[in-house]
C-alpha cells in the first residue's frame, strides 16, 4: 500500500475531533487541529460538527479551516429547537448552560 493516504468523496464527523486531544492525560490542545488537517487530507468534501464551549482553544482554528462555509446554530428550547445565529454571537453560548450539554454547534461544510 506504500504512503498513500485513501481519498473518499466524502468525510464526515459529528462532534468528535473536539475530544483528541482534549479528553486526553496529559491534554494536548493541539492534537484536534492535526485532526482536522488529517480529516482534510482525507476528503473532497466535507460536513465536520463541534460542539460550541468544550473546546474553545480549537473553536478559531475550525473557523478557520478548511470549510466553505461555517455556520453557527444555537439551541433554543429544551425540544431540541436550533435556529441559526452569526458568528459574532459565538462567545456568548455555553456548553451546559441553559440546557444540558451542547447548547451550541459549530458546522463547517466543503463541497467539492
Amino acid at each position: 500500500m506504500g504512503n498513500d493516504v485513501p481519498r473518499f468523496s466524502l468525510v464526515v464527523s459529528i462532534s468528535t475531533l473536539e475530544h483528541v486531544g482534549w479528553d486526553e492525560e496529559p491534554k494536548d490542545p493541539d492534537k484536534a487541529a492535526a485532526a482536522l488537517a488529517a480529516v482534510d487530507r482525507l476528503g473532497d468534501e466535507l460536513l465536520v460538527t463541534i460542539p460550541v464551549d468544550y473546546h474553545r482553544g480549537f473553536e478559531q482554528v475550525f473557523i478557520d479551516g478548511p470549510f466553505d462555509s461555517v455556520v453557527l446554530a444555537v439551541k433554543t428550547s429544551r425540544r431540541g429547537v436550533w435556529e441559526r445565529r452569526p458568528l459574532s454571537e459565538l462567545s456568548d453560548v455555553r456548553y451546559g448552560h441553559p440546557y444540558a450539554l451542547g447548547n451550541g454547534i459549530l458546522v463547517g461544510v466543503r463541497r467539492a
